[in-house]
C-alpha cells in the first residue's frame, strides 16, 4: 500500500475534483475568440495533413488535440480538453511540487489553492495552445530546480520536458534564456561551477536533445525553405525575412519593436491588474518581500518572469499569451499570503490563513460570475448542426459571422459562405438533373459574429440583409439560437433545387487561415516538395520523434501522479 507522509498532498485531492468540475464549467460557457477557431478550426482532422509543422504554431498542440476530437468529438470541450485536463488541473499539483521543492508544503499547498481560482487563467481555459505550453512548461522548471538542489543530471528531463513546450508553442524557448541566466548568476555566486568540463558536458547534450525533439519544425522549415523559399511565421519573424505573405498575420507586425516596450508593458500591466487583481497586487507585495528576504529562489523567478513580460510586451499583449505569467505570480503571491498571515496570527493568536484565502476565492470566482452563468450560442448551433443538418443538405452561411467560426461549426457540411452564393447560382443554374436540397441559411442576428469591422461596411451589411429577406420569404422553419441575452444565430430551413454540383461547388471553397477545412482539400499553403532521398529521410525521421512526444504527451498524466506519491 502507498502510503504519502505529506498531509497537504491530500488537500489536493478535494482541490482537484473542485477544479475539475469549475474547469469544466469554464470550459462549456466561455465565449469562442476567432483566434481560438483558427487554431481549434485546423487541429481537426489533423493527423490526415501529413504536417510536421504549421505556419504560426508548433504541431503537437494540434496533433494531441486531434485525438481528443476522436474522444469527445469536433466541439468546444474537445477543443478545449487540453487547455482543461494538462493545462489547468494537472497544472495545480505541478505548482505544489514546484513550490514545495522551492519552499515547504504549506506554501505549496496555498499556492495550489491561489491558482485553482486564477480569473485569468480560467477565462481563457480554451482551445489554443498556450495552457498546454504552460503545463510542459512547469514540468522544465520543476526539474531544472531539482538540477540546481538534487542533482545536475536532472537538466536532461528539464529539457526533454521544455522541448514538449516548444512542440506546443515555440515562445517556450524562452524559458531557456532564463535557465542559462540563472546559472551564470550562481556561477559568479561561486555556487555552482558551470564551465567546467563535465557541466559543459551535459549542458550540449542537453541543447542536443532539445535539437532533437523540435527536429519536427526544424524539419518543415528547412523542407519549405527549400523548395519555396519561405519558413514559417517566427522564422520569417526573427530572421527578418520580411515575406509578405505574413505581413497582417494575426494582428502582429513583422520584427521584434523595442520601441513597442513603454506601451505593451503599460497593456500586459493594466491587464493583469483588471483580470486578476489579487494576484497581482499580492504578486508585486510578494516580489518585494521575498527581495528584501535575499531569496535566491526569487531570482529564477523573476528571471522566467521577466524575460517572458519582455517578449510578450514588444511583440503580442494578449490575454491568451500572458497565461504563462500566472504561475510564476502565484508562487510570490502565495509567499507573502503566509507571511501576512503568520504576521496576523502572532497579533491575534488566531488561525487567520483561512480568512485570507476564503475571501481569495470568492472575489476571483465574482470576477468572472458572467461566465459561469452564460451560455454558448456556437456550442448549440454545432450540436445542432452535427444531430440535425442532413449529410448531403446545402448550408448557406452569413458572411457576418467570422470564416473561423463558420469553418469549425460546418467543417463535415457542404457550406458555402453567402457572399459567394450568388457566383454559385450562376454556375450551376443552367447545368441539368436537378434535384431538391435541403438548404439551411445561418443568419448572424447581431450582424456581425466575431469580425467587428461589418459596421464599417454598410454596403457588405446590405448584402447580407438583402440573402436575409430571400430566405426569410421561402423557408418553411425557422431556429432562433437565443441564450444569451440577445440572439446570436437563426437558422432558415427552405428546399431548392439545385443539381448536385452545387455541394461540390461549395466544398471547393473550403479553405481558412492558409490551410484547407478539416484537411480534406489537397492544395496547401505550406506544401513543399522532396526532392533528395536524405530530404525523404529526414521527414520519415521527424515524424517519427514527432509521434513519440505525443505517445509521451499522453503518458505524462501518470508521471505526474507518480512524482506525488513517490518517497522523497
Amino acid at each position: 500500500m502507498i502510503k504519502i507522509k505529506d498531509n497537504y498532498v491530500y488537500l489536493l485531492i478535494p482541490l482537484l475534483i473542485f477544479a475539475s468540475i469549475i474547469g469544466t464549467i469554464f470550459v462549456l460557457h466561455i465565449k469562442i475568440m476567432p483566434d481560438e477557431s483558427i487554431y481549434a478550426g485546423r487541429a481537426i482532422n489533423f493527423f490526415k495533413s501529413n504536417q510536421l509543422s504549421t505556419i504560426d504554431q508548433s504541431p503537437l498542440f494540434f496533433y494531441l488535440t486531434d485525438i481528443f476530437y476522436n474522444i469527445f468529438g469536433i466541439n468546444l470541450f474537445g477543443a478545449r480538453f487540453l487547455a482543461l485536463f494538462f493545462g489547468y488541473i494537472l497544472s495545480i499539483p505541478l505548482i505544489f511540487l514546484i513550490v514545495k521543492k522551492l519552499y515547504n508544503s504549506k506554501i505549496a499547498i496555498i499556492s495550489a489553492f491561489i491558482f485553482t481560482f486564477s480569473p485569468l487563467y480560467l477565462k481563457v481555459i480554451t482551445g489554443v495552445p498556450d495552457e498546454g505550453m504552460v503545463f510542459f512548461s512547469l514540468l522544465s522548471i520543476y526539474f531544472f530546480i531539482k538540477t540546481i538542489k538534487d542533482n545536475k543530471k536532472f537538466i536532461i528531463f528539464s529539457i526533454i520536458f521544455l522541448g514538449f513546450a516548444v512542440l506546443i508553442k515555440p515562445v517556450a524557448l524562452l524559458l531557456l534564456i532564463s535557465y542559462i541566466l540563472f546559472l551564470i548568476y550562481l556561477h559568479f555566486k561561486d555556487k555552482i561551477k558551470i564551465f567546467d568540463k563535465t557541466n559543459l558536458k551535459l549542458f550540449i547534450i542537453s541543447i542536443l536533445i532539445l535539437l532533437l525533439i523540435v527536429t519536427p519544425i526544424l524539419t518543415y522549415n528547412y523542407l519549405f525553405y527549400k523548395d519555396k523559399h519561405k519558413t514559417d511565421f517566427y522564422f520569417n519573424r526573427f530572421l527578418e525575412l520580411n515575406l509578405p505573405d505574413y505581413e497582417n498575420l494575426g494582428g502582429a507586425s513583422i520584427g521584434n519593436h523595442i520601441s513597442d516596450f513603454p506601451s505593451g508593458s503599460v497593456s500586459i500591466l493594466i491587464k493583469l491588474l483588471k483580470l486578476d487583481p489579487l494576484i497581482f497586487i499580492f504578486f508585486i507585495l510578494g516580489a518585494v518581500f521575498l527581495i528584501a528576504k535575499k531569496d535566491e529562489w526569487s531570482k529564477l523567478l523573476l528571471l522566467i518572469f521577466g524575460v517572458l513580460f519582455l517578449f510578450f510586451a514588444t511583440t503580442e499583449t494578449s490575454i491568451v499569451h500572458l497565461t504563462i505569467l500566472t504561475p510564476i505570480m502565484v508562487i510570490f503571491a502565495s509567499n507573502f499570503l503566509l507571511f501576512l498571515s503568520d504576521y496576523l496570527n502572532k497579533l491575534t493568536k488566531k488561525q487567520t490563513l483561512k480568512f485570507f484565502l476564503i475571501p481569495f476565492i470568492i472575489i476571483n470566482l465574482f470576477l468572472n460570475l458572467s461566465i459561469i452563468f452564460s451560455n454558448s450560442n456556437f456550442e448549440s448551433l454545432r450540436s445542432y448542426t452535427e444531430s440535425e443538418i442532413p449529410e448531403n443538405s446545402f448550408v448557406v452561411v452569413d458572411s457576418r459571422i467570422y470564416s473561423g467560426f463558420t469553418a469549425f461549426l460546418f467543417n463535415d457540411k457542404h457550406y458555402l459562405e453567402a457572399n459567394l452564393f450568388s457566383e454559385a447560382l450562376d454556375k450551376v443554374k443552367s447545368l441539368p438533373n436537378k434535384q431538391n436540397i435541403p438548404t439551411y441559411f445561418i443568419e448572424c442576428l447581431s450582424d456581425d459574429c466575431g469580425w467587428g469591422t461589418v459596421r464599417n461596411n454598410p454596403e457588405f451589411n446590405q448584402s447580407m440583409e438583402n440573402l436575409v429577406n430571400f430566405f426569410n420569404k421561402n423557408s418553411y422553419n425557422k431556429i432562433v439560437f437565443n441564450q444569451e441575452p440577445e440572439p446570436y444565430y437563426k437558422v432558415y430551413i427552405s428546399n431548392f433545387e439545385f443539381s448536385p454540383v452545387i455541394l461540390q461547388l461549395a466544398d471547393s471553397t473550403h479553405y481558412f487561415y492558409f490551410n484547407p477545412v478539416a484537411w480534406k482539400n489537397p492544395n496547401k499553403f505550406d506544401t513543399y516538395t522532396i526532392k533528395t532521398t536524405l530530404d525523404s529521410f529526414l521527414q520519415k525521421f521527424s515524424f517519427l520523434i514527432l509521434y513519440i512526444t505525443i505517445f509521451i504527451s499522453l503518458l505524462t498524466p501518470i508521471y505526474i501522479v507518480y512524482l506525488l506519491i513517490k518517497k522523497n
